[in-house]
C-alpha cells in the first residue's frame, strides 16, 4: 500500500511538471543566482517527451 501511495504522488508530480512546460511557450529553469536559463525549442520538445515517455512507464 504504502508503494502505491508513492507511485500515485510521483504520477502526480510527473503530471504537473508536463503541465508547466505549454505549447508554444518558454520554458526556462533558474540558476543558483535566480537568474533564467531560457530552453531552446529543441530541448523542450525533448523534455516534454522524456516526462511523457516517464508518465506511460511509471504510470501506465
Amino acid at each position: 500500500a504504502e508503494q502505491r501511495e508513492a507511485r500515485a504522488v510521483e504520477c502526480r508530480e510527473l503530471r504537473r511538471r508536463l503541465a508547466q512546460i505549454p505549447e508554444g511557450f518558454s520554458y526556462y529553469r533558474a540558476d543558483a543566482n535566480g537568474e533564467r536559463i531560457y530552453y531552446s525549442d529543441e530541448e523542450t520538445d525533448t523534455a516534454r517527451r522524456q516526462l511523457r515517455t516517464r508518465i506511460a512507464e511509471r504510470c501506465g
